[in-house]
């Protein structure tokens, strides 16, 4: 499955930037790997909630990612396509920038999505910025 084209460079420019770039996800440690060869994406470190034994959006899935690095809470940004995945950040006391995706929560309301994120974003263009600002 390849990434979509905008995150590559905006991952490598986050990186040049100074930015620790981790991927937090539900998926199984081979599928991560799998997705970052295929892609040629290159991350700081990659967090499986199947190795946390927690899983997002569970408050203790950030807590345990945040005390592994050693980041405070207000130290963070959750970047994510997915509301539950915000929300759950959100709980943490991590300031959050959601990514819409065509292919994602096409049940919520993005209105409501806008509203509760610290910044929305319709591709990853901007997230750079973003990041900065907050």
């Amino acid at each position: 499955m390849p990434a979509w084209p905008d995150v590559p460079p905006v991952i490598a420019a986050l990186k040049e930037a100074g930015y620790e770039v981790f991927v937090f996800a539900n998926g199984t440690p081979r599928l991560q790997l799998d997705l970052c060869k295929s892609s040629g994406l290159q991350f700081d470190m990659l967090f499986s909630s199947a190795l946390l034994g927690v899983y997002k959006p569970a408050l203790e899935s950030y807590e345990k990612v945040l005390a592994m690095v050693k980041v405070k809470p207000e130290g963070a940004v959750q970047v994510a396509a997915h509301a539950y995945d915000t929300r759950g950040a959100k709980e943490a006391g991590i300031r959050t920038v959601y990514i819409r995706r065509w292919t994602d929560d096409v049940n919520e309301d993005m209105e409501v999505v806008k509203g509760e994120n610290d910044v929305f974003l319709e591709d990853m263009s901007g997230l750079l910025e973003a990041i900065a600002a907050l």
